[in-house]
């Protein structure tokens, strides 16, 4: 992946696939916690009732800050062009699709039927410490979970995204991990999911391309 058609962390960049340059902001969105090493992205709204299943990938474990870059489109309201989480203070040299978390047991996935983004139904986007969040989802039953997003209280997920500027962060019930949400790009579809490398192929960054910005074609 070419460098230079891919914006994250960035104060500009192109449409995807197009020519209009966008100015772009770079947000905090908050620090997350990963003890277990293993990072889930996710449609958080559908994740933890069995709707659908994120993408699992093994990063630094520790805590890091999340970043959300907004691209501001003339006479448009703002919106969401990517969420990373950043490891390292280190600039990538190359952006690749990294291949998710296997157990030891598991067959390799042919890089022709990997899958290299993640469906998000609700329009929404999480990373979360993946074994904070299979305990939470073998915790909680649906009654519980629903409890969680719909309530009319301003901790309520959905609430937190509406009240947040389509950016939030929220504990995960009854765990000391958290969760960083963020609305993806222009709602729902299907999101590639990017990490930056350094020198040394060590991962620095992973990112959610919500398809706002860039020129990489993924095909």
């Amino acid at each position: 992946m070419d460098p230079a058609l891919f914006y994250p962390l960035k104060n500009s960049g192109t449409e995807y696939m197009g020519d209009t340059t966008l100015s772009l902001t770079v947000t905090d969105a908050g620090t997350i916690t990963i003890p277990s090493g293993t990072l889930l992205v996710c449609d958080p709204f559908a994740q933890f009732i069995g709707l659908s299943h994120g993408l699992v990938y093994d990063v630094p474990a520790g805590d890091y800050p999340t970043k959300v870059t907004i691209a501001n489109i003339p006479g448009k309201t703002p919106v969401n062009a990517y969420l990373s989480v950043v490891f390292s203070n280190t600039e990538p040299v190359t952006f690749e699709q990294p291949y998710p978390h296997r157990n030891p047991d598991e067959i390799p996935i042919p890089s022709a039927m990997r899958t290299d983004g993640v469906a998000l139904d609700s329009g929404a986007a999480a990373v979360v410490d993946a074994a904070a969040a299979e305990a939470f989802t073998a915790s909680t039953d649906l009654d519980s979970f629903t409890d969680y997003i719909h309530t009319d209280a301003p901790d309520g997920w959905f609430n937190l995204l509406r009240d947040h500027n389509g950016i939030a962060q929220t504990p995960l019930p009854d765990h000391k991990e958290n969760m960083i949400l963020a609305r993806s790009g222009y709602d729902a579809g299907f999101y590639p999911i990017v990490a930056g490398y350094d020198r040394n192929h060590t991962m620095v960054s992973l990112h959610v391309d919500f398809l706002v910005v860039g020129g990489h074609p993924y095909d």
